[in-house]
């Protein structure tokens, strides 16, 4: 596993110094090419602001200029060409020599790592009866980190009260994945029932510590967990929640009521406010 780690660590190591290098060496090939078409530039700017000659009529003046405005716009539409056409091939490059760590990458992502029995442990929160599911707190031991988790577990109404009681019944099935970063993913948490029954979890998330007390707000958004943590499912966030203030302000002067109604939400060191 973490030999996996650190393999997905040097790979991204290497693309990012690919990437810095390649994009070195296009910019100095872009600069090489905009001095050889500096000079053509430069004269027919030249030609275009000379001023009219005395011998010069006007119809021959404008299509003077016009002839070098034409000329100008080919040769910046011809530079511009020259330039993508070095990106591109920048890019091709670069990703010649990306594909094969690319590829080697990708193989130590969909490895699965399954944990021991002994290094996981859970616990059971909320049991929401109408959809048959638990709220369900994982604690994964892993040699160097410990990985907090929660997830739904689908377990139907004649058989909750059973596993709540005794949750010993049910084995744990941990197993986890790694994502480019290197980071640790879930996937597939389930359980082995004394039948050989299978309940799998889903919505699992990662970094929640606590139990689930209870879910609020439209489609179920809202988790409330009993170390006083509010996880938000639409956006992905959790953080302290505090009580709700209701603050009326009257002022009568010019005619002028205010009523503002406060939400006091602590995210990190944050007070966000909503009126």
């Amino acid at each position: 596993m973490y030999d996996a780690i650190k393999e997905i660590k040097e790979i991204n190591l290497i693309i990012e110094k690919l990437k810095t290098d390649y994009s070195a060496v296009a910019q100095r090939n872009i600069e090489l090419m905009r001095k050889l078409y500096e000079s053509k530039i430069t004269e027919i700017k030249n030609q275009i602001n000379r001023p009219k000659g005395i011998f010069e009529s006007n119809i021959d003046y404008k299509n003077r200029v016009d002839k070098f405005n034409n000329k100008l716009s080919m040769i910046n539409s011809e530079l511009n060409s020259e330039i993508n056409s070095i990106k591109k091939s920048t890019i091709d490059e670069l990703n010649i020599q990306k594909n094969s760590l690319l590829n080697q990458r990708a193989k130590m992502e969909n490895q699965v790592f399954p944990i021991g029995i002994a290094d996981v442990s859970f616990k059971f929160g909320f049991y929401d009866a109408e959809k048959e599911q638990f709220g369900i707190s994982f604690i994964v031991k892993l040699n160097k980190k410990i990985i907090h988790a929660f997830a739904f577990l689908p377990v139907t109404r004649d058989k909750a009260a059973q596993y709540y009681q005794n949750p010993v019944l049910l084995i744990p099935d941990v197993n986890l994945k790694l994502n480019k970063e290197a980071k640790f993913i879930p996937h597939k948490f389930s359980f082995l029932g004394p039948e050989n029954e299978e309940y799998v979890c889903t919505n699992i998330v990662f970094g929640i510590k606590g139990t689930l007390k209870s879910v609020n707000g439209y489609l179920d958004r809202f988790l409330f967990f009993d170390n006083h943590t509010m996880y938000d499912r639409r956006t992905n966030l959790f953080w302290p929640y505090c009580i709700i203030l209701m603050i009326r302000i009257g002022m009568k002067r010019k005619n002028i009521v205010m009523n503002i109604q406060a939400v006091v939400i602590q995210i990190g060191d944050y007070l966000k406010f909503m009126s």
